[in-house]
């Protein structure tokens, strides 16, 4: 099994939303990966799928919720979510506790996993503190035989399905809308303070 991971949070502004960070995975047994990916391809004609622009349309809600009852059945679907303190204005102390907080959880209840792919963030700050952070984790990880690593997800339509729950968790916190994230079967892990 490998696990795909994408983020999704809500940081402070100025409508008093509860800020929040949460990283979404996807545990997909390695004979499911290619019919998966080839669905996915095949639903984002040959795009990208974003689960932001899919909830702008009637249609991409409709094709959101295809989407969920067709691949959650097969796959293992994990939440790990947290508020974000008023310090941590970015957000990268919260995505940290979260990497450890995720790592460990499947290291613990998913010893089949092979593999975790992130989503690969951009050169700068926030890949060098994932650097950091996987390093931390990376131990731990390959004493259980799982290898970790990034990849950007124009290149990785698994990645895809991520961002797809991800997106499903945020509208449950911003909007109070579950739907979308009920249709996934998804375990939602809230770290030890």
């Amino acid at each position: 099994m490998r696990f795909y991971v994408d983020e999704t949070f809500q940081l402070f502004d100025n409508e008093d939303r509860k800020p929040f960070y949460a990283l979404a995975a996807i545990g997909i047994p390695y004979e499911e990966e290619e019919p998966i990916r080839a669905f996915l391809k095949a639903k984002g004609h040959g795009e990208p799928l974003h689960g932001t622009e899919l909830l702008r349309s009637d249609a991409g809600h409709e094709l959101l919720f295809e989407i969920a009852k067709r691949i959650s059945h097969k796959c293992v679907e994990v939440v790990t979510s947290c508020p974000v303190n008023q310090k941590d204005r970015n957000g990268e102390k919260a995505r940290e506790k979260l990497i450890k907080t995720l790592s460990r959880h499947i290291i613990q209840h998913y010893p089949q996993t092979k593999q975790i792919l992130f989503e690969q963030r951009l050169a700068g700050y926030t890949s060098e503190q994932d650097a950091r952070t996987f390093k931390e984790v990376e131990h731990e990880l390959k004493a259980s035989g799982i290898d970790l690593a990034q990849e950007f997800k124009t290149s990785e339509p698994l990645l895809w399905a991520a961002d797809l729950l991800a997106s499903s968790y945020r509208q449950m916190m911003t909007r109070a809308i579950d739907r979308y994230f009920d249709a996934w079967q998804a375990e939602v892990v809230v770290p030890k303070p």
